[in-house]
């Protein structure tokens, strides 16, 4: 059976094996007296290095590290690149022969944004 009590509840469970032989268990739940914490915060979100400096090449990959925040996180790059997410690296894959800077722009689910560079010179 179930039943309210002021705010809480209570819930019977019978159970009966194989043989026919029966067991009644009684759950009750009461509400609280306390107020609950406040949920922690989450650590800051990283993405290290914050910026990579390389000679101009025909394929670069360069890998940075998410710490911090609230997953699950959205890469995006401001130039066309492949990008590969295992768990909390990132490897971004690209073809600069001139010089210029990608942005890789990491938001956690709470709309936090760190962007890291890429500059090739």
């Amino acid at each position: 059976g179930f039943s309210t009590l002021c705010g809480g509840y209570k819930a019977s469970i019978v159970v009966t094996d194989a043989a026919g032989l029966s067991k009644t268990v009684t759950y009750e739940e009461q509400p609280g007296s306390e107020e609950l914490p406040p949920l922690p915060s989450p650590e800051k979100l990283v993405v290290s290095p914050a910026n990579v400096f390389f000679v101009c090449s025909p394929s670069r990959s360069v890998t940075f590290s998410i710490a911090g925040g609230v997953s699950p996180y959205i890469i995006r790059t401001s130039r066309p690149a492949q990008t590969t997410v295992s768990g909390t690296t990132v490897t971004v894959t690209t073809a600069i022969t001139a010089t210029l800077t990608i942005d890789v722009e990491v938001t956690d689910s709470k709309s936090t944004q760190v962007v890291s560079k890429i500059t090739c010179e």
